[in-house]
């Protein structure tokens, strides 16, 4: 009877990460429904931008993709309306669930942009997963009073790092440390080699995640200079991003890193892990 609503920044299709992993486990015991962010009511005024894909579908057992219709926009600048579609979209996820048999509802926000569904939407419990500073800010910066006032309302803080734990962690006593980890069994699982490393020697030093500005580029560089014996091979989409740009340009000089191709925005559907069953039931 209970059921999870994933408020997430990206889609089911973007590059696999933490929440990925999280809202599928949590499908293993409850019904999820993942909220696809809604469309972008500029990208409507500009017609054959927007393909609405399939309202709902389930990649993984338990959980379910939900995107919002065309007709319930992000709308910038107009408070009043933007607030309507905002509820009625948290509206027909909760219609997603109770037709399942959910009664019960767990809000699970993953940005602070969604604290309005605290008030939006009624709900049993609600969490909030800090996986990142949403500052993005090169410079320390205090906490945002708006995110303070998230986690202070919330009923379950995750944080996934010590430093981020020391800086908001004494906001809300219902706070937990939850490091980020690794699915054991998708890696320890052998599997046969794929073709486009086939032809790279060894040794080769893998790279799973993504080609981001904040990587040590000069670290990765000074490496393949020291050692040109090294294949450091980074199975990794490539975002487009000038920056990433530049520094793979001097990747592309040094024969033992490997540049992958660039990655066609959406292109790239989240792989399907290897998802262990749950653990039996307590006696």
């Amino acid at each position: 009877e209970i059921g999870v609503i994933g408020m997430v920044p990206t889609r089911w299709d973007s590059s696999w990460s933490s929440r990925h992993f999280v809202l599928s486990k949590l499908g293993q015991y409850f019904q999820v429904i993942w909220m696809n962010p809604a469309h972008d009511v500029r990208d409507l005024l500009n017609k054959g931008r927007i393909v609405h894909r399939k309202e709902e579908f389930s990649p993984v057992p338990g959980l379910r993709v939900y995107t919002p219709e065309p007709w319930l926009p992000r709308v910038h600048g107009f408070s009043w309306v933007g607030s309507q579609t905002f509820r009625r979209r948290l509206q027909r996820a909760r219609a997603l669930l109770t037709s399942r048999g959910a009664t019960k509802v767990v809000l699970y926000l993953w940005r602070p942009e969604f604290a309005p569904a605290l008030d939006a939407l009624q709900h049993e419990l609600s969490c909030y997963h800090i996986d990142d500073e949403y500052s993005f800010s090169e410079v320390e910066l205090p906490i945002a009073g708006p995110e303070e006032r998230l986690i202070s309302e919330v009923d379950q803080v995750f944080i996934t790092s010590q430093a981020m734990l020391e800086k908001k962690g004494g906001i809300n006593q219902r706070t937990s440390v939850v490091p980020n980890g690794v699915d054991y069994r998708s890696y320890a699982e052998p599997h046969p080699e794929p073709e486009d490393l086939a032809g790279i020697p060894h040794p080769r030093i893998g790279y799973t995640g993504r080609l981001k500005r904040v990587l040590n580029w000069p670290l990765l560089l000074e490496l393949s200079a020291r050692h040109p014996e090294w294949q450091l091979v980074p199975l990794a989409p490539r975002p487009p991003h000038p920056v990433i740009e530049l520094h793979l340009a001097a990747r592309e000089q040094r024969p033992n890193l490997p540049v992958p191709p660039p990655t066609p925005v959406n292109a790239a559907a989240a792989p399907r892990h290897h998802l262990p069953p749950p653990p039996p039931p307590s006696p």
